[in-house]
């Protein structure tokens, strides 16, 4: 594999933002290059948007762009004194559902940009999942605010959540691999077993089935120190490191294994190249960290 090659595509064709990125994890780059960028994408209420999501295009915040958001800010260790996170977590306090005890990933102004089929106002509270993004949302408080009145009973509601499962759906469970990775051991003990047996749940075993939208490994770790590696058989992490390999396009990036079907064509056009460019930082990325080529 051609790392120079892909490392050109990332440098024309990525976001700056992902380049930043990029630079951050393998080249020496800044935090506050990556923070940079990031303030493109941050309104004056202080979430997220501006498509920083690829499959959400709207300008106005959304608590998705804004999870979204502090993935960046994760993992390029931004400290939570930096007044971004701050700002993005009043956002986060001001939009959390005191009823539901729940986030929800939409607001009302989003349906008016063009956005992928499955992104629905209205459907989002009829959803089962509320982990999704709340699992997820909860560990950025934990990390960045964990004085938080809101932690300790949402908590307690992560864990019956995990609890009640009964046909996991890995977008869920994702966040609440997000929540594990951010959480102490008290709160890692009390959850791992159920969550390693729903995170096995979610990966089809017929490795020939991956080159579907579906779970793998690494739709969970990314690297040999990710807090949940050690549930893998490492046979699943060669094939996984292999579909990664062999799904490289042009020898140079990577494309989603979805799309917008026949809505909005051409704003999906824009989209895709998105989020080619974020696939991309993270495909190599996983290539990098398990010295695999």
């Amino acid at each position: 594999m051609d790392i120079q090659k892909i490392e050109n595509y990332i440098e024309v064709n990525a976001r700056k933002l992902d380049l930043m990125l990029y630079h951050y994890f393998f080249k020496g780059g800044t935090t506050s290059a990556v923070i940079q960028e990031l303030k493109n994408y941050q309104n004056e209420d202080g979430g997220f948007g501006h498509g920083l999501e690829p499959d959400v295009q709207a300008k106005e915040s959304s608590v998705l762009a804004t999870s979204i958001a502090f993935q960046y800010l994760t993992a390029a260790k931004v400290s939570r004194d930096e007044i971004m996170v701050k700002k993005g977590l009043k956002y986060l306090a001001d939009n959390y559902n005191k009823e539901k005890q729940a986030w929800f990933n939409l607001t009302k102004p989003c349906m008016d940009s063009p956005r992928a089929p499955w992104w629905n106002y209205e459907k989002q509270f009829d959803s089962e999942q509320w982990g999704n993004p709340t699992a997820e949302i909860l560990g950025y408080f934990i990390m960045y605010q964990p004085e938080s009145n809101l932690l300790e009973d949402l908590k307690d509601k992560a864990i019956h959540r995990l609890n009640e499962i009964k046909k996991p759906e890995f977008h869920e469970i994702m966040c609440f691999t997000r929540l594990y990775e951010m959480s102490g051991t008290e709160f890692q003990k009390k959850v791992f077993s159920q969550l390693s047996e729903l995170i096995n749940r979610t990966i089809d075993k017929n490795v020939s089935n991956w080159g579907n939208y579906s779970a793998t490994p690494f739709s969970y770790i990314n690297s040999h120190q990710s807090p949940l590696f050690s549930i893998f058989d490492s046979s699943l992490i060669n094939a996984d490191l292999e579909r990664v390999k062999n799904s490289i396009v042009n020898g140079d990036h990577w494309e989603p294994r979805w799309d917008w079907g026949d809505l909005n064509p051409n704003v999906w056009l824009k989209a895709k190249r998105d989020w080619i460019g974020k696939l991309t930082v993270e495909s190599v990325a996983i290539l990098k960290n398990f010295d695999f080529s």
